[in-house]
C-alpha cells in the first residue's frame, strides 16, 4: 500500500519558532492583565513547546547506521540478504525510529514484506515509491540490528542513494533525520536472466578446426611430465618408448594452450529502433511500426545470451572483453576479465545497461530512418587480437561505422533479425536464437 507521507526534517507549527514566541507574548499579555489562570496555561504550552523542540532536536543525535551486504549481486529469482545495524549511543531513548530510502526505479528487486511504501509529500506521481519501517522504541546505549531478504525480480541496478534513519519527540511534531554517506550505502544489481546456450561456435572459431577438451588444446612440443595410465586417456599420449622399455604405460603430459581472446560488442542503439525502414517494410512485406515492447523483448533476449555466453566461456578459463555503447547510465566503454577474473564486472554493466536513445535532430530526421543516433562506441572498441563478436538487432540496417573498423574475417556477426542478409554482405554471421539450446521458448 502506497500513500502520501512527510519524511526527513520537519517541524509542526505548533511547536515552531513563530508558536513558541506567540506563547512567550501570551504569558507576558496575561500576567499585565492579571490573568492567572491563562497565564499559566500559556506559560505550560510554551514549556512543553520548548521540551519538545529540545527533545525532537537532541532525539536522532549520536545515533549511527550501518548497512552490508554480502552479496550485492544477483541473478533473477534469488535472494540477498541486506544487514541494517542501528546505535543509539546516549543515554536518551527513542520512543520511535523510522528507517526509510530510496526504493528501486525499475522495480527490478521486491522489497522485504517489512518495508513500507510511500510518496514523499510534494513528489511526482510517477516518481518511484520510497521505503520505510519503523520501530517503537530504542532503548539508551542500545544497538538494533535488522536482517531484511530481498528478492531479484528481473535484470536491473538498485543505487541507495538516500539511507537514513529519523526520530523526534514522542508526539512526532518535530523529526530530524541521519542520513547514511554516500559511499557506505551498496549498489544492488539483478544480472540477466542466465539460459542455455551453445558454446561451440566460439571453441571452434578460436582454432579454425575442432576443439580440445573443454575448448582447450594440447601443445606437443613442450613435455611437462607423464603419469601412469589412466582409463579414458587418449592413446596417442601414450609414450611407446618408455612402454617398450618396460617402464609401465605411460601417458605423456603437455603444455596447455589456452584459447586466444573473445570480444563482444553490443550494438544497443539497434535495438531501440521504433520505426521501421522503408527498405526493410517493401522486403518483408510488413508496413507499419516496431512496437517497442518487442524491441525491449529482443534487447532482454539478447542481454540474457550475451551474459551466459561470459559465464559459460570465463568458465573455459577464456579471455574475455565486452564493449559496450554510451548508454543513460555508463559512458562508452571497454571491459575486459582475464581467466583468473571472473565476468562479475561484465554482467554488472550488462545488468544497468539503458539504450541512450538519442534522439536525431529535426533538420537531419528522415521519415525512413532510425529516430535515434546510431551507438556511440569507445575508441578501443577494436580488438588488437583474437576474435570479435558484434551482436545487433538487424541484418538489414548494421553498423557501417563500426565493420569500416572491423577485419572481415576478425568479425562475427549475431543478428536477431534478418541474419540471412547480413551473411550476404561477407561477414560470418549467425542468427541470435541459434546461440540459445533448443532455440526460442
Amino acid at each position: 500500500m502506497e500513500h502520501k507521507a512527510q519524511a526527513g526534517n520537519g517541524t509542526s507549527l505548533l511547536v515552531s519558532g513563530g508558536a513558541l514566541a506567540a506563547w512567550a507574548v501570551g504569558v507576558l499579555l496575561c500576567l499585565q492583565f492579571s490573568l492567572l489562570p491563562a497565564a499559566a496555561l500559556f506559560l505550560g504550552f510554551l514549556i512543553l513547546g520548548l521540551v519538545l523542540r529540545f527533545w525532537g532536536e537532541q532525539a536522532i543525535r549520536h545515533v549511527s547506521l550501518t548497512v552490508s551486504c554480502p552479496q550485492p549481486h544477483i541473478f533473477p529469482g534469488q535472494t540477498l540478504s541486506l544487514s541494517y545495524t542501528l546505535t543509539n549511543e546516549k543515554l536518551l531513548p527513542l520512543l520511535w525510529l523510522d528507517l526509510t530510502q530510496n526504493g528501486p526505479e525499475t522495480d527490478c528487486f521486491q522489497p522485504d514484506p517489512a518495508f513500507e511504501r510511500y510518496h514523499e509529500a510534494g513528489a511526482a506521481s510517477e516518481a518511484p515509491a520510497s521505503l520505510r519501517q519503523t520501530f517503537s522504541f530504542v532503548g539508551s546505549y542500545q544497538s538494533l540490528t535488522l536482517e531484511s531478504r530481498w528478492q531479484g525480480l528481473h535484470r536491473g541496478i538498485y543505487r541507495i542513494e538516500h539511507l537514513a534513519a529519523c526520530s523526534g519527540d514522542g508526539f512526532g511534531l518535530v523529526q530530524r533525520e541521519q542520513s547514511l554517506p554516500a559511499g557506505q550505502m551498496p549498489t544492488l544489481a539483478v544480472y540477466p536472466r542466465p539460459v542455455e546456450v551453445d558454446l561451440s561456435p566460439f571453441l571452434t572459431n578460436q582454432w579454425d578446426c575442432d576443439t580440445g577438451r573443454h575448448g582447450f588444446l594440447e601443445d606437443n612440443t613442450v613435455l611437462r611430465g607423464n603419469r601412469e595410465y589412466m582409463p579414458g586417456d587418449n592413446w596417442k599420449a601414450i609414450n611407446w618408448r618408455m612402454a617398450a622399455r618396460e617402464q609401465g604405460l605411460p601417458v605423456n603430459l603437455y603444455e596447455t594452450i589456452r584459447p586466444r581472446a573473445i570480444r563482444f560488442i553490443l550494438d544497443g542503439e539497434s535495438f531501440c529502433t521504433v520505426k521501421r525502414p522503408a527498405s526493410e517494410s517493401s522486403l518483408s512485406g510488413e508496413e507499419g511500426t516496431v512496437a517497442p515492447d518487442e524491441n525491449a523483448a529482443l534487447l532482454e533476449e539478447a542481454l540474457e545470451i550475451l551474459a551466459s555466453l561470459l559465464i559459460g566461456l570465463s568458465d573455459r578459463q577464456m579471455t574475455l572483453s565486452l564493449s559496450l555503447p554510451r548508454s543513460r547510465r555508463f559512458r562508452a566503454m571497454t571491459l575486459t576479465a582475464g581467466p583468473a577474473d571472473g565476468v562479475s564486472d561484465l554482467l554488472f554493466h550488462l545488468a544497468g545497461y539503458d539504450c541512450a536513445e538519442t534522439p536525431v535532430s529535426e533538420e537531419k530526421k528522415k521519415p525512413e530512418d532510425s529516430p535515434f543516433l546510431p551507438s556511440i562506441f569507445p575508441e578501443d572498441v577494436v580488438p588488437t587480437e583474437g576474435s570479435a563478436w558484434l551482436i545487433t538487432r538487424s541484418g538489414r540496417s548494421l553498423p557501417a561505422n563500426l565493420l569500416a573498423r572491423l577485419r572481415p574475417a576478425q568479425v562475427h556477426l549475431v543478428c536477431a533479425r534478418d541474419w540471412e542478409l547480413a551473411a550476404r554482405t561477407g561477414f560470418s554471421t549467425l542468427p541470435l536464437d541459434a546461440l540459445r539450446k533448443g532455440g526460442r521458448p
